[in-house]
Parts: C-alpha cells; sequence; structure tokens
C-alpha cells in the first residue's frame, strides 16, 4: 500500500492511491475517503504538484469548487425570488418582452 503526496495551497494532502481510484470511479464524497493533513506552517504556497488533483467537492454539486457556491446562491436568503425579483432563472427569456402591450392612455374613460 502505498501513496503520494499532494500539496494544495492551504497544507498537505495525504491520498491513499486506491482510494483514489474509488473516489474517481463513484464520483463520491471525497473527504470520506482522503486523509487530510493539516500543518500548522504553510510556507509552501503551489511549488509543486506531483499528480493531477481533481477535487471533488460533492455529490450534489459540480467537479469545481465554484460549481458548490453557485449552488449555495440558489438557497441564499437575499438572493430568493420574492414579488418584486421575479424569475430568477430565466431573466433573459422575459427582458423587454410585451412592451407596448399594454394600454398607454385612457381617452376613452372619463
Amino acid at each position: 500500500m502505498y501513496a503520494h503526496l499532494i500539496s494544495d495551497g492551504w497544507g498537505l494532502v495525504l491520498v491513499i492511491r486506491k482510494i483514489c481510484y474509488l473516489v474517481r470511479s463513484t464520483k463520491s464524497a471525497g473527504l470520506l475517503f482522503t486523509y487530510s493533513i493539516r500543518l500548522e506552517q504553510r510556507t509552501e504556497r503551489r511549488m509543486f504538484s506531483l499528480t493531477q488533483t481533481w477535487l471533488i467537492a460533492h455529490w450534489y454539486c459540480g467537479h469545481k469548487f465554484r460549481h458548490r457556491f453557485m449552488r449555495d446562491k440558489r438557497f441564499h436568503p437575499s438572493l430568493q425570488a420574492s414579488h418584486d425579483a421575479r424569475n430568477r432563472f430565466s431573466k433573459r427569456r422575459h427582458f423587454k418582452t410585451n412592451r407596448w402591450n399594454y394600454q398607454q392612455a385612457y381617452r376613452d374613460m372619463p
């Protein structure tokens, strides 16, 4: 059983090789299968990369970390849909639609 070290900016992450194959095959939560060692001295800042790293955010997200944050913006309380902010996911479909469909003047009404 041999392992390799992956150095990201925040510390050292020890990944065992067959566990890495298991995570890559199942696309499940990588936090259960990777043992992260957080070092107190964070002197190394992306000096070398021994292997190519696939950072699995979680099983309900994409494979990038920004997909996790785009997903979290969906449930953010200040970005929720309300009576004044409608059409959250298709704003451009309803942009400048029905501009002249309304009654502009009421000359025949008293």
